[in-house]
């Protein structure tokens, strides 16, 4: 049989890997669009494309994270998308390629990369910090991070094939042994990587919960991208007879789970910068309440929390599949947005209209990426034959 029959991958992902380079389509047609809105300088293209690529990035290291606990503790939740987010975690390679551009034009990007900002005296903060924020340590550092995020993505997906073929038991203990140890090392290699390529956008500000915040952030875009795919196939192969409403409950209670975790985190940064009001900290609130994007930040407490947390608390929600399916599209659009309320204020002239071609270079990335998780899927069972009795780690708390 061959690796690429439709035994191995079903119809159903064919259908997902098609309508992949429509979401890319879509996305040049918004950024397009939205060319005429932001202006199409060195500097804005170069943006786009910077939070097309931290949208990406945040998608796989969210597979990865959730593929790491996934070995260490064997839900049956994650049996039947483990190949999703194994393929997810795959992509690494090609994001660090993709990354180039972003390093080669970082003086359009970050305040430690403009002359014209490091040499004034005034930003004394900015230049005590250039002894760790230069191009050679963000590099040195960013080969760190990839090549153990890589390394140990191959290592596990690699036992993770080879079980398949060889119904080895001794595999199951051996991935689970290296995924809690990578587990720890990835939420800090994650905090320190989002601390260098998203929190130093800002002159000044700092906080010790922004790394933490992406971390959640990534995993509830990867938890909802497998709840996406799980629901629209709920009847037909392979999540027919693998995702059953238990399973289904358990991706809602996740959903939930990250909704109030990322509320939590959102709050608590937010509240005790407030309480502080120290000039360095409230820089980055600053930016949020001016230029009209405090409306942004005014939708998504409404619509990223207080919407989806009603909704993810009613039992029928979860027991439904186009319910679930619809409740995690949300969540990933309201990411997205997030994301870009995250990003963009910190440059300078930019407004919420930005969106529009923001989120085109994101649904560009993410269409091409989507594409090549796919076409990693075919290569192997769409989802694993593992010889483990898969421990009944079903939520019941809902």
């Amino acid at each position: 049989m061959s690796d690429n029959s439709p035994a191995i991958f079903p119809a159903s992902l064919r259908t997902v890997g098609r309508l992949a380079p429509a979401i890319a389509i879509l996305g040049l047609l918004l950024l397009g669009a939205g060319l005429g809105i932001g202006g199409s300088s060195l500097d804005r293209v170069i943006q786009y494309y910077y939070y097309g690529w931290i949208i990406t990035l945040g998608f796989s290291l969210g597979c990865y994270g959730l593929m790491l606990l996934h070995y260490v503790v064997k839900g049956s939740w994650g049996y039947p998308v483990i190949r999703i987010w194994e393929s997810g975690a795959r992509m690494l390679p090609g994001l660090l390629i993709a990354a180039l551009p972003i390093f080669l034009l970082r003086e359009h990007l970050f305040p430690w990369a403009q002359p014209e900002l490091t040499s004034n005296p005034e930003n004394a903060v900015l230049i005590h910090r250039l002894g760790y924020l230069n191009p050679t340590w963000i590099a040195i550092r960013a080969i760190i991070y990839f090549t153990f995020w890589i390394g140990s993505t191959q290592f596990l997906t690699g036992l993770s094939r080879k079980q398949d073929e060889t119904k080895d038991p001794t595999l199951i203990q051996a991935r689970t042994n290296f995924s809690a140890v990578a587990l720890v090392l990835f939420v800090l290699t994650a905090n320190f990587a989002y601390t260098d390529w998203v929190m130093s956008l800002e002159l000044r500000w700092y906080s010790t919960i922004f790394g933490v915040w992406f971390v959640i952030s990534n995993s509830m875009c990867a938890l909802a991208l497998a709840s996406v795919i799980t629901s629209l196939f709920h009847n037909k192969a392979p999540y027919a007879d693998s995702v059953d409403n238990a399973v289904r409950k358990d991706y809602g209670n996740l959903l939930l789970m990250h909704t109030m975790v990322w509320a939590y985190f959102s709050f608590s940064q937010w509240v005790i910068i407030w309480s502080g009001n120290l000039p360095d900290e409230i820089e980055f609130y600053l930016h949020r309440f001016a230029d009209g994007w405090l409306s942004v930040g005014a939708f998504l407490v409404i619509f990223q929390f207080f919407g989806p947390f009603l909704l993810l608390l009613s039992g029928k929600t979860k027991r439904k599949p186009m319910l679930l399916g619809a409740v995690a599209t949300w969540l990933i659009l309201m990411r997205l947005t997030d994301i870009c309320w995250q990003i963009f204020p910190s440059f300078k002239g930019t407004n919420p209209l930005f969106l529009v071609p923001a989120l085109g270079a994101a649904l560009v990335f993410l269409g091409i990426w989507l594409t090549a998780v796919m076409r990693s899927m075919s290569s192997a069972l769409a989802i694993p034959v593992w010889v483990e009795p898969i421990k009944d780690e079903v939520l019941h708390h809902a």
